[in-house]
C-alpha cells in the first residue's frame, strides 16, 4: 500500500475537527495512507483552478500519491474542505487585496499555524 509521504506545507490550515485526530492523520499521511473521513486540500496539478480537494481514500493508488500536489490543508469532510477553502480566499483577500491563494499560502510558512472553522 502506501510508502511515500505526503508532502504538505510546514504550516497549514487544518479544521478544528482535523486537529482533534492530528497524530493519527500524521502518521496516516507520513505513511502515504489514507485516514477515514478526512479530505486534502492541495494545490491544484492544473492551471486553470487553484486549490483541490481530494478524498484522502483516493491514496490508495500509487499514481495519485506519486502525483499528489502539496498539500495546504486538512478537514474532516467534504463540508468541512470546502468552508476552509472559503476561508483562505477570504484570508487571502484581506492579507493581499486579491485571491491569488498559492501566494497567500505560501506567505503564511512564516508565520504561525493557522486554525480552520469546525464543523
Amino acid at each position: 500500500m502506501g510508502t511515500a509521504k505526503i508532502k504538505r506545507l510546514n504550516h497549514m490550515y487544518i479544521s478544528d475537527s482535523a486537529r482533534k485526530h492530528l497524530g493519527l492523520i500524521n502518521k496516516a499521511l507520513d505513511h502515504g495512507l489514507p485516514f477515514p473521513g478526512l479530505y486534502v486540500i492541495t494545490f491544484s496539478s492544473n492551471e486553470i483552478d487553484q486549490l483541490s480537494i481530494m478524498d484522502t481514500k483516493y491514496l490508495l493508488k500509487k499514481r495519485v500519491r506519486e502525483r499528489l500536489p502539496e498539500v495546504v490543508a486538512l478537514a474532516m469532510g467534504r463540508q468541512d474542505a470546502f468552508e476552509l477553502v472559503r476561508k483562505m480566499a477570504e484570508d487571502a483577500f484581506r492579507s493581499t487585496g486579491g485571491c491569488d491563494l498559492k501566494e497567500h499560502l505560501l506567505s503564511m510558512q512564516n508565520k504561525p499555524e493557522i486554525s480552520g472553522t469546525g464543523e
